[in-house]
């Protein structure tokens, strides 16, 4: 990976239209959250990938919780979070064949004892004065580091009011760590793939070990991840779009500011953070919540937003809600009933849809084709969260569910 650039520009052509499904899902959580915790602050994670309008969108809810509804927000990024110069050198050198950690921004390059001990007294009741950290990315000609002043909040004795939302954002956010046999699977899948396969991977470029190094940092992150009340994920229909998104903002940079990397740059600097987006990222979309906490308690509390190249909004849906269309609970967005899934031969039997649910998961992964005798003809794939039947559009993560 190569040194992360400090100047990331606005960019003129991101339209802020996730507000309007977001503010909803926040307020409508918040109430619930302050008539049980009045005294706790609601803390918000967003995961979005680099370049979708992240930046655009966490301003305007800022700008909307704090103007409009007199709330007192706290924006928190997981980049203020990145290790100290020292300690990144530190982390490179005691691991020098692992490229993923020659600079900052993959799992393991940022400070969790530091992490843990910011929300730890975040949450304290009553509040306590608490130091905020900001990582100046300007510094040592843009290698950066922690900037050596912290600015404080909930200081009552300065009259500033209690922290009420904690808006926690950044392009891993929400990343949970995998078992060591499926980043196994995945390196090898990565490694196995033809020359003319179509498949985009950055997995082969990397030696397993490194790939297990970065999921076993990121286990570290559960101190951050369960700490949140909602989940909000700003998804693609192609996680690819990454990469013309940041070679978009660094044309930006040349015309404006006379500097910004080349487009070769741009594909090395953003391989540096691919692998966890292979990785991790499908497991945000099942949902950061399910398995930690008991159903009662996630159900609802993630939404996600995707959007298409243009960055504008194509879909949305919420993990654990039960689709209006159908009736039918539902892991992500909506599935439709057995009954309505019809084919040439007739209705699908629960085998039928256990099989079709199972590779749709693993080509989801990346690791297996989907065998045509599990493939319906009248099935089209679009991509591994969007699928249309018979002329209808369903989203999600498709697994076996009970009962249906």
């Amino acid at each position: 990976m190569t040194p992360p650039f400090n100047r990331i520009p606005n960019n003129p052509t991101i339209i802020d239209d996730k507000t309007p499904h977001i503010l909803p899902f926040i307020l409508s959580h918040l109430t619930l959250h302050q008539k049980a915790h009045p005294t706790r602050p609601f803390i918000i994670g967003l995961n979005g990938i680099q370049g979708a309008g992240k930046t655009t969108l966490v301003n305007t809810l800022y700008e909307i919780l704090t103007r409009d509804h007199g709330l007192e927000t706290l924006v928190l990024s997981i980049d203020d979070l990145y290790l100290t110069r020292e300690d990144q050198e530190k982390l490179a050198r005691e691991n020098e064949g692992n490229k993923l950690v020659k600079y900052r921004g993959e799992p393991g390059t940022h400070d969790i004892p530091l992490a843990r001990q910011l929300f730890t007294t975040l949450l304290q009741t009553p509040p306590q004065p608490t130091p905020i950290p900001f990582y100046d990315k300007s510094l040592h000609h843009g290698l950066g580091d922690r900037s050596p002043t912290f600015r404080t909040v909930n200081d009552t004795a300065q009259n500033q009011r209690p922290i009420q939302i904690i808006l926690f954002e950044g392009w891993c956010v929400g990343f949970r760590s995998l078992s060591l046999s499926s980043i196994a699977h995945a390196h090898q899948a990565s490694l196995a793939l033809p020359p003319t396969s179509t498949t985009y991977t950055t997995l082969r470029d990397h030696p397993l070990s490194s790939l297990l190094f970065i999921n076993e940092k990121l286990r570290e992150y559960d101190v951050i991840t369960d700490t949140f009340n909602i989940f909000i994920q700003i998804d693609a229909l192609d996680t690819r779009y990454v990469y013309e998104w940041r070679r978009e903002q660094e044309e930006v940079l040349r015309r404006e500011k006379g500097m910004g990397m080349t487009d070769e740059q741009v594909k090395v600097f953003v391989d540096g953070y691919y692998p966890a987006y292979e990785l991790f990222l499908d497991g945000v979309r099942r949902g950061i919540f399910e398995g930690k906490k008991p159903e009662e308690e996630w159900r609802g509390k993630q939404l996600r937003l995707v959007v298409g190249k243009d960055r504008r909004v194509v879909d949305v849906g919420t993990t654990g809600q039960t689709c209006i269309e159908t009736g039918h609970f539902h892991t992500n967005a909506c599935i439709l009933r057995p009954d309505r899934l019809a084919s040439k031969q007739g209705f699908f039997t629960q085998t039928h849809l256990q099989k079709f649910y199972i590779a749709i998961y693993q080509k989801a992964n990346g690791y297996l084709e989907i065998a045509s005798e599990e493939l319906p003809a009248k099935w089209k794939y679009y991509d591994p969260y969007r699928y249309s039947v018979l002329g209808r559009q369903t989203s999600g993560a498709v697994i076996p569910m009970p009962n249906t």
